[in-house]
């Protein structure tokens, strides 16, 4: 079969945008337009190098998606090029607030050097306080170690006579010093089984006159064979450490001891429901607070009455003035069994997000509470769409330094008065500004985009979003709320879910005494091994306040943390 060969006209190669560039500009030159032509080059170099700019932010959003990462916390060269992209836009539309970049970094460079010298002050206070000579101490703290509170146990080394006999001179050597060598050592949690002998003394010979017994031992949960602070250990391991309870079986039989899951469960439920009295006077003081913050998040919990046996239901999280933390689980997400619930009557304070779940609070239908709204909510809308919108850069910035100045007062240890009064120095002016720019761009894009949700939601709770700049008691935002979620959403990815609404119930009041331990500093499992005693020991209603957290840790604090 021949090969028919057809020839075909050679492809007429594209002139490159060099090429074309340079043809444009040589030709300008020729023609003696040489201004003309410096101008079309330093056109195309700004068109460059903002092209460049938007890679490199195009690029760094990829990189955070790539590697997972989930933290609001944005990058300084990233908020740079942000700005760089923004002033550029800007100047182009010629539309809103002009942008200085050179102005922005003189302001946020005095809130800079503001919490840099707050911090060396910190620092100087630190040390001012510092013990001197305090020899023992720095040999403790030794690479980064602290070995203060670990068990001592010390023994010496030495030779009988006859080893430190010289075998020429027959000297017998005699002690000059020692040499220390130390070694930490961990020995795994270990069993101790008490054994009681409870006397019991009979009047009469054979004991017809009575008999009468000495003193036994109180017990937690009757006739079992679990003692208080193995029952704190339980709690400990399944909200602090956010064991699933065959997990914890496991780790008990490698000690050396098989208490079977079901055994644990009884045991879990009893010590629960033994602390429900202290959940309870947590919660009527959370109650009792200038502010109540709130939140909520879902659980999945079996429920056989269903066709699928799952349900979600609602765990609520209330954190009062006194860094109080309460857990309330509801079977939904209403507001009737909810907040509207928890809540009704308030009047004080109270910080969400803009949920309309909160509405009935503030507008009389449950309650006539002062909406305080969370700046996080608001600043998160932004972060979203960072990596696709430059228009957000100004509003982080300007979210930036107003968070800039809650550090700055963190730093400097001020009351309430004080913290009011550097917001009126710097925070109320970078809210003005920020909320003129959002009002300025709300229209500039159709009402659904995400660009124009995220202004509407701030502007629409404007008012609650910047209550905090009319009292220092409030924060800037409900994090302090959502931190203690966290502790449920850890557990929640180990146990996935609860037996029962009963078992939720449960959930909620181990959370409520291990999250306020956390928050007061108060070490869970000393407490509660003392608190579950106590309680079993018919322990006063009437004195049920000195067993809270913080109480509790005024009296026995420094005998704990010194262990």
């Amino acid at each position: 079969m021949a090969i028919e060969h057809v020839k075909t006209a050679p492809t007429k190669r594209e002139p490159s945008e060099v090429e074309g560039l340079r043809a444009i500009v040589t030709r300008l030159r020729e023609e003696g337009r040489v201004d003309d032509a410096f101008e079309h080059s330093f056109t195309a170099i700004h068109a460059v190098l903002a092209r460049m700019r938007v890679l490199e932010l195009k690029i760094a959003d990829m990189r955070r998606t790539a590697l997972g990462q989930t933290s609001e916390r944005i990058d300084s060269q990233q908020l740079e090029l942000l700005m760089e992209e923004f002033a550029a836009l800007e100047a182009t539309a010629a539309k809103g607030e002009p942008v200085s970049t050179e102005e922005e970094a003189r302001e946020d460079a005095v809130l800079d050097e503001e919490l840099a010298e707050a911090r060396e002050n910190q620092k100087t206070a630190r040390a001012g306080t510092a013990p001197d000579g305090d020899g023992d101490r720095k040999h403790k703290k030794r690479r980064g170690i602290d070995t203060s509170t670990a068990d001592v146990e010390e023994t010496t080394s030495e030779l009988s006579e006859l080893d430190r006999t010289h075998p020429e001179s027959g000297i017998v050597g005699r002690l000059i010093g020692h040499d220390t060598i130390e070694r930490l050592e961990y020995e795994p949690g270990r069993f101790l089984l008490h054994v009681t002998k409870v006397a019991r003394y009979g009047f009469g010979g054979d004991g017809s006159g009575g008999i009468i017994s000495a003193p036994a031992p109180v017990k937690v949960i009757p006739r079992a064979l679990a003692g208080a602070s193995l029952l704190a250990d339980i709690i400990v391991s399944k909200h602090a450490d956010h064991l699933p309870l065959y997990r914890l079986h496991e780790r008990y039989l490698r000690a050396g001891i098989d208490i079977s899951r079901s055994t644990l469960a009884e045991w879990y439920a009893d010590t629960c429901d033994t602390l429900a009295p202290i959940a309870q006077r947590l919660f009527e003081r959370v109650l009792e607070a200038i502010v109540v913050r709130i939140d909520a998040s879902g659980l999945k919990v079996q429920d056989p009455s269903v066709v699928k046996n799952i349900v979600r239901g609602t765990m609520w999280c209330l954190v009062g003035d006194d860094r109080d933390v309460v857990f309330r689980y509801t079977a939904n997400g209403k507001g009737d069994t909810g907040p509207w619930q928890f809540l009704a009557g308030r009047s004080g304070y109270i910080q969400a997000d803009g949920a309309n779940i909160f509405d009935r609070l503030y507008n009389g239908r449950v309650g006539t509470a002062i909406e305080v709204g969370c700046n996080t909510h608001a600043r998160r809308n932004f972060v979203k769409i960072m990596g696709s919108d430059t228009r957000v850069a100004l509003v982080l910035q300007l979210y930036g330094r107003l968070y800039k100045v809650e550090r700055l007062a963190k730093l400097r240890n001020l009351d309430p008065a004080g913290i009011l009064a550097l917001r009126r120095q710097y925070s109320v002016g970078i809210a003005d500004r920020l909320y003129r720019w959002l009002a300025k761009h709300a229209k500039d894009d159709p009402p659904d985009s995400s660009f124009a949700k995220a202004i509407a939601y701030a502007i629409n709770h404007r008012k609650a979003l910047t209550r905090f700049l009319e009292d220092g008691r409030l924060d800037i935002d409900n994090n302090i709320c959502e931190q203690q979620i966290r502790a449920l959403a850890l557990g929640r990815k180990n146990f996935l879910f609860a037996g029962s609404h009963e078992a939720a119930e449960r959930l909620a009041i181990g959370y409520t005494l291990t999250r306020t331990c956390a928050m007061h500093g108060v070490p869970p499992l000393p407490y509660l091994t003392d608190v579950l005693e106590k309680l079993a020991g018919g322990w006063p209603n009437s004195r049920l306040d000195e067993l809270l957290p913080d109480q509790w840790l005024k009296l026995h604090g420094p005998t704990v943390l010194a262990r």
